[in-house]
Formats: structure tokens, sequence, C-alpha cells
């Protein structure tokens, strides 16, 4: 295993009252799962707590937890397309179940947590598996944003690039947002 992560990464999105709500992504003490906190649990219906992320904000938690899948030297694998989808884990006789689910060009997560204790039920602890599957699930959204491209980006390898006026080309892929001059993709770069 590689090095520790100690920070923690705040992640901003809103409720569905579209107020700003917070996401917080931090490691488990003993560093073998990533603890996703919904930091402002104002909203519950149902006992659910909705939080959705923009392109952006999808963007930085995939980066957070690429991060954490290089520590624990966990192969990312993406999904081509977005679906619903949901993520439980049992732990310490408590169940938590994170949902993922499109809201036009955004991502809404849900969570459910089913305990009494007070404050202990705006969070879910992801093992590795569990990690991998919320990331690979997250590129699947990403892809699904990627929509009329004309060539492939030499950075992200996707055919999501577009004339951005006469002289430059800009990647529509979120995680990418690369722009090129047109003589450079004229120059030898095989884009097709």
């Amino acid at each position: 295993m590689a090095t520790k992560i100690t920070k923690e990464k705040i992640i901003k999105g809103m409720d569905r009252e579209n107020k700003e709500s917070l996401l917080v992504i931090s490691n488990r003490k003993d560093n073998k799962a990533v603890i996703l906190t919904f930091k402002d649990f104002k909203e519950k219906k149902n006992n659910r707590m909705f939080l959705s992320l923009s392109q952006n904000s999808t963007c930085e938690v995939i980066r957070e937890l690429e991060s954490y899948m290089q520590l624990w030297e966990k192969p990312i694998e993406k999904e081509q397309q977005a679906y619903w989808e949901e993520i439980s884990v049992f732990s310490k006789g408590i169940e938590r179940t994170m949902g993922l689910r499109p809201k036009g060009e955004k991502v809404e997560l849900d969570l459910i947590c089913y305990t009494d204790k007070i404050y202990d039920d705006n969070w879910i602890g992801l093992t590795p598996t569990k990690a991998a599957t919320l990331l690979s699930l997250l590129y699947g959204y990403v892809k699904s944003w990627i929509v009329g491209g004309d060539r492939i980006c030499p950075s992200c390898e996707e055919e999501s690039l577009v004339e951005k006026g006469l002289t430059k080309w800009m990647c529509l892929n979120p995680m990418c947002k690369e722009e090129y001059e047109s003589s450079f993709l004229d120059d030898g770069v095989e884009l097709d």
C-alpha cells in the first residue's frame, strides 16, 4: 500500500431546495475505507438525504476517489453509460445505502441510514471495492455528458472535440476540457 491520505476534501453540491450543501470525502482512520459525509443534512424526506453534484463537482469526486484507488492499488474500470444504482454497506448492525441517479446534467446522490443514533445518519464508509464501484458509475455519468464530439481528443482519448470558432477546438469531456489550436491538430497529429 502507498502512503496514507490524511486530508479531507470538501465538495460543493446543492440540496433539493437549490441551497448549497457539502460532501466531505475523508479516509477511515485505518485507511481501509473512504468516508463520504453529507455535511449539511438538513433536508430529509423518508429518512433520505439528497445532494446534487454539478459536472465540475462530479469530476472533483472522481479525482479524489482516483487517489484512493492509487493508494489501494485497485484497478479502475470505467462504465460507458450512466445509470441509476445503489451501493449498500452493512457494518456494526447498521445498514447504509447511497443511491446515484441522473438529474439533468448533474448527478444526484441520496443517502439513507438505518440507525437510531443522533447525528450518525449522514455518512457512508466505502471499502476499496465499493469505492471502485462508485468511481466506475461516476465515469459513466461523465461519458454520458460528452455529446456531439467531432474528433478524438489527444488528452482524454474520447470523441469529444468540437470546433470553437475558426482556429480552436475544445474538448467537451468535463474531466479534460483541453483546448487546441487548429494548426496543432492539423500538424500531423492523427485524431480520427
